[in-house]
C-alpha cells in the first residue's frame, strides 16, 4: 500500500467512527445536564431545560448534527480549509468587510477557547502519541499539530455549529458548551487512544520526539552564531570525511568570526518563507533580499550575529506582515508585494548597504503598511485620528489644548511612557511600574501642579534615567551606585501620589530585583471562588478583574503599549489569528485590527480587549520571532545531519 493509500484509507476509517464519537458526546453531555438540573435554579435552570430539550436522549438529531459538523471540518481540514467556520471562509471576490465584535461573540470565543484548551489537557499524551504517527504515515519530516485530522479546535468549532444550528439563544448555547466540554475532550481521549492502538498493530512506527536543549546562557543572538558554526563544522567535517582536512581550524573559526556563511542565508530566508506561508509573490520579494543582506555581511563583519541587526529586524517584519495578508477576498498579499517592491529594489541597487539603510527601510514599511490597512477603514475613522502623528519626545502643553480631565493626562502619560519603552531593553517588571504605578506619579503631579511644574518635569526626566539604569544593570552583574538614588526617588514619588503602603512596597522590591539583582519578592499562589470551572492552562490570577492587582496592572501596560502597526495574537472568531493594530481611536476606546481571513478588520473595544488579555487569548506576538523559529529550524535540521 502507497503512503498516499495508507493514509487515505485511514482517513476513510477516521470518518466513519465520528458517528458513534458524536452519540457518545450527546449521550454524555444529556447526563450532564440532567446532573446540573437538580441544583440550578431561575434563569439558569430555563437555559438548562432548553439544552437538555436538544440534546434529549430520544432522539438522535444532535448527534447526526454533531457527525456531520464534524465530517465537515475534517474534509475542510483535508483541502487546506482547515478549521475555519464555513460562514468565514472568504470568497474569490469577497469585498472587505468590517466585523464589529459585540460582548455575546466574545463571550462565546472565550468559551471556546476554554473548550480547546480542556481538549488539550485532558488528552495531551494521547495527542503526543497519535501526531508521532501521523508524522510517520504522512512521511513527514517533523511532528506537527496540523498533520491531525481532527484537531481540539476543529471538535470544538463542530460543537458550537451544531449548538448554533439547533436554535438555542446565545445564554443556553453558552452553558452547553460549557456542560458539553468535559464529555467531549473525554471521548476525544479515547478516540486518540484508540487510534494509537489501531496504528500500532497496523505497523506504524512512531516519529521519534527531538528535545533541544540551549546551552546555559544562550542568549537570541547565541542561537545565530551557534546555527553559523554549526553549519561551518558540518562542512569542514563534509571537506574532511575520507581524506585530510583541506582548511586548518584556524580558518574555518575565521570564516564565521567576520560574518555568517554565506550559505546561511538564503537558506534562513527560504525557511522563514516556508514557516510564514508566503506565497510565490512574497517569496520571490524575500528572496531578492538575499544579495543585499550577504553583501551586508560582507562589509560590516560580524555585525549580522545579532539578531536585534536591522537585517533581521526587516526580515521578520515582512514575515510577520505576511501572517497578515495572505491575498484573499481585498489581495491583501498583492498590495503588500506592491508596497514592498521600491523598498527591496532600492536595498539591491546599493553596492554596500549599510544598517542605517536597513534601519531605513524598516521605518519604510511600518509607516506604508499603517497607511496601507489605514485605506481600509470607514471615512470617519480616518477623520477621527492622524495614524501617522508622531508622538511627541516629552509631554508637552504647548503642542495643543490642556487635556480636559485627569483621565486625558492619564492616557496621554501612558502613550508616551509606551513610545520610550519600544525599542528599549527594560526588564518586564520595570515596564509594568512605569505603565502602572508612575504613570499615576506623573499625572498626580501634572493635574496638581501644572505640566511645566518642577514636580511634573522631575518625574518625567526619571523615566530615561529608570530605563538607562536598568539596561546598565542587566549588563552589569554588580550593584550600581546610581540605582539607590532611583529607588529612592521612586519612593518619593509613590509617596507624593498617595500610593497604597502595601503597594509602594511591592513596587520597590521588584524595583530592587531589577536595578540590584536581588530576590525578587515571592507571591504565594491564591485560589478564588471558581477556579475548578477554568482550565489550568489559563492565568487564574488574570480572571479577577477587582481591585489593583499584578494582573489588572499587566493588562492596563499591554494596552498602553500597542500602537498602530504592532502585530497581535488573538483568539477571535472560533480561531487564532494574527491581526495587525491599524487604528486606535483618541480616546483609547476603540481598536480595529486587520487580518488574513478575507481582508476582514475587527472592532474591539478596550474592555473586550481587556477580557481577552485575562484569559490569555490576547499578546502582541513577539519582534523577532519569525527569525528566532526559523534559527532553531535549521539548527535542528543541521544536527540531525551531523547525526
Amino acid at each position: 500500500m502507497t503512503p498516499n493509500s495508507a493514509w487515505d484509507h485511514y482517513v476513510g476509517v477516521l470518518l466513519a467512527e465520528l458517528p458513534a464519537l458524536a452519540a457518545l458526546v450527546a449521550t454524555r453531555a444529556c447526563e450532564r445536564v440532567h446532573g446540573a438540573l437538580d441544583k440550578a435554579y431561575g434563569a439558569q435552570r430555563q437555559h438548562l431545560l432548553a439544552v437538555a430539550h436538544v440534546l434529549r436522549a430520544e432522539s438522535s438529531a444532535f448527534g447526526d448534527a454533531l457527525a456531520a459538523a464534524l465530517q465537515r471540518q475534517v474534509h475542510a481540514g483535508l483541502h487546506r480549509g482547515a478549521d475555519l467556520p464555513q460562514s468565514d471562509v472568504p470568497a474569490q471576490r469577497q469585498s472587505l468587510s468590517l466585523s464589529l465584535m459585540d460582548d455575546q461573540q466574545l463571550e462565546r470565543d472565550i468559551e471556546l477557547a476554554r473548550v480547546i484548551q480542556l481538549i488539550e489537557s485532558t488528552a495531551e499524551w494521547e495527542l503526543r502519541d497519535l501526531q508521532a504517527f501521523y508524522a510517520t504515515l504522512r512521511r513527514a519530516r517533523s511532528i506537527q499539530p496540523e498533520q491531525n485530522p481532527l484537531r481540539p479546535e476543529m471538535c470544538a468549532n463542530a460543537l458550537l455549529q451544531t449548538l448554533q444550528e439547533a436554535g438555542l439563544s446565545h445564554e443556553a448555547r453558552v452553558l452547553a458548551l460549557h456542560t458539553s466540554a468535559p464529555p467531549l475532550a473525554d471521548a476525544l481521549r479515547e478516540l486518540y487512544a484508540e487510534h494509537c492502538r489501531l496504528l500500532r498493530r497496523s505497523g506504524v512506527q512512531a516519529q521519534d520526539y527531538r528535545v533541544q536543549r540551549a546551552a546555559p546562557g544562550v542568549d537570541r543572538d547565541g542561537a545565530l552564531r551557534g546555527l553559523a558554526e554549526r553549519m561551518t563544522a558540518n562542512a569542514r567535517r563534509r571537506r574532511s570525511d575520507g581524506a585530510q582536512a583541506s582548511a586548518p581550524a584556524a580558518s574555518v573559526a575565521a570564516s564565521h568570526d567576520s560574518g555568517l556563511p554565506t550559505t546561511l542565508i538564503p537558506k534562513l530566508l527560504e525557511q522563514i518563507a516556508d514557516q510564514a506561508d508566503m506565497n510565490a509573490a512574497m517569496r520571490g520579494l524575500l528572496a531578492r533580499l538575499r544579495a543585499p543582506v550577504v553583501r551586508a555581511a560582507e562589509a560590516q563583519a560580524g555585525v549580522l550575529g545579532s539578531l536585534d541587526h536591522p537585517v533581521w529586524r526587516l526580515v521578520d517584519r515582512i514575515a510577520s506582515l505576511s501572517s497578515v495578508n495572505d491575498g484573499q477576498g481585498d489581495g491583501g498579499m498583492r498590495a503588500l508585494a506592491e508596497l514592498l517592491e521600491p523598498i527591496v529594489a532600492r536595498l539591491e541597487q546599493v553596492e554596500q548597504p549599510g544598517t542605517g539603510l536597513f534601519q531605513e527601510a524598516l521605518k519604510q514599511i511600518g509607516e506604508a503598511t499603517i497607511r496601507l490597512n489605514s485605506r481600509r477603514l470607514p471615512p470617519v475613522a480616518e477623520i477621527d485620528i492622524d495614524l501617522t502623528k508622531q508622538l511627541p519626545s516629552m509631554p508637552r502643553s504647548e503642542a495643543g489644548p490642556a487635556p480636559r480631565s485627569a483621565h486625558d493626562v492619564d492616557a496621554k502619560l501612558r502613550r508616551w511612557v509606551a513610545a520610550r519603552l519600544r525599542g528599549s531593553r527594560a526588564p518586564p517588571p520595570l515596564r509594568q511600574f512605569l505603565l502602572g504605578p508612575w504613570v499615576a506619579v506623573m499625572a498626580r503631579a501634572v493635574v496638581q501642579d501644572g505640566p511645566q511644574s518642577t514636580q511634573a518635569r522631575r518625574w518625567q526626566n526619571a523615566v530615561g534615567d529608570f530605563i538607562g539604569q536598568a539596561e546598565a544593570a542587566g549588563r552589569n552583574a554588580e550593584r550600581l551606585s546610581a540605582s539607590e538614588a532611583l529607588l529612592e526617588l521612586a519612593a518619593q514619588g509613590m509617596q507624593a501620589a498617595a500610593i497604597a503602603p502595601h503597594q509602594l512596597r511591592s513596587n520597590l522590591s521588584e524595583l530592587r530585583a531589577v536595578l540590584l539583582h536581588e530576590p525578587p519578592p515571592e507571591s504565594a499562589p491564591r485560589r478564588m471562588p471558581g477556579d475548578a470551572d477554568h482550565p489550568s492552562t489559563v492565568p487564574m490570577d488574570m480572571v479577577v478583574a477587582e481591585g489593583d492587582t499584578p494582573a489588572k496592572q499587566d493588562r492596563e501596560a499591554w494596552l498602553a503599549q500597542l500602537v498602530p502597526g504592532d502585530v497581535c495574537r488573538l483568539f477571535i472568531q472560533g480561531r487564532w489569528m494574527n491581526a495587525q493594530l491599524t487604528w486606535r481611536s483618541r480616546n483609547n476606546q476603540f481598536c480595529v485590527f486587520a487580518s488574513r481571513h478575507g481582508g476582514r478588520l475587527h472592532t474591539l473595544t478596550r474592555r473586550q480587549l481587556e477580557r481577552l488579555r485575562a484569559t490569555g487569548l490576547a499578546t502582541t506576538v513577539e519582534r523577532g520571532r519569525q527569525v528566532r523559529e526559523a534559527v532553531d529550524t535549521l539548527t535542528r535540521d543541521v544536527d540531525e545531519e551531523a547525526d
